[in-house]
C-alpha cells in the first residue's frame, strides 16, 4: 500500500469520526432517488419490553429530517414492569422539552417517559424516569464542548488534506 493510499484512508476516517463527534447529520440518496438520513435508531411498535423492541428493530438508516430518535415507555408504577415500549425515527420537532420526560396517565398505575437523542443507535436504552428521560436525552445536553472538539479537529482534518495534496502532487511527479 502507498503512503498516499494511507493518507487517504486517514483523511476518510477523520472525516467520519468529526461526523459523528460535531452531530452532523448526513443524508444520503440511493438510485432509485430515495433519501434517508445516516443516524439509525432502534424502531419498534408496541413491545412488551425494551429487550423485545430491540432484538425486532430493523437496522435500516431513517429517512430524510428524520435526524433523533425518540424512545416512549410505558410502565406500571406500582411493580415498575414495562407494558409498552414504542421506538421510532423522529423529526427534531417532535423532540422538544416539553415533549421529554415522565407523565401520569388516565390509568394511575402507569406512567410515560419519553427521551430523544441524535446519534445511531443511541436509543437503545429506555427511561424510567424523568431523571433518565432526562439522561438518555442527548439533544439536550450541553454542545459547546463538542463545538469546540470540532474545531480543533477541524484542524487537524486540515492538516491530512494538506498532506493528502502534497503526497498526490509528489508522486504525479
Amino acid at each position: 500500500m502507498r503512503h498516499c493510499d494511507v493518507i487517504v484512508f486517514q483523511v476518510v476516517g477523520v472525516m467520519l469520526w468529526l461526523t459523528g463527534v460535531a452531530g452532523v447529520n448526513v443524508v444520503i440518496e440511493s438510485r432509485s432517488g430515495a433519501r434517508r438520513s445516516l443516524i439509525t435508531c432502534y424502531t419498534c411498535p408496541d413491545k412488551v419490553n425494551n429487550e423485545e423492541c430491540n432484538r425486532w428493530a430493523p437496522d435500516i438508516a431513517c429517512p430524510e429530517n428524520h435526524t433523533v430518535c425518540e424512545t416512549v415507555h410505558t410502565f406500571n408504577t406500582k411493580t415498575g414492569s414495562s407494558l409498552r415500549v414504542k421506538k421510532r425515527c423522529a423529526v427534531a420537532a417532535e423532540c422538544t422539552n416539553e415533549h421529554v420526560g415522565c407523565r401520569d396517565t388516565e390509568n394511575s398505575s402507569e406512567k410515560v417517559c419519553v427521551s430523544c437523542c441524535d446519534s445511531s443507535y443511541c436509543n437503545v436504552d429506555i427511561p424510567v424516569n424523568i431523571t433518565s428521560a432526562i439522561s438518555l436525552s442527548s439533544i439536550f445536553q450541553p454542545t459547546s464542548s463538542s463545538q469546540s472538539l470540532s474545531s480543533s479537529h477541524l484542524w487537524l482534518l486540515t492538516f491530512l488534506i494538506g498532506q493528502l495534496l502534497i503526497l498526490s502532487f509528489l508522486e504525479d511527479r
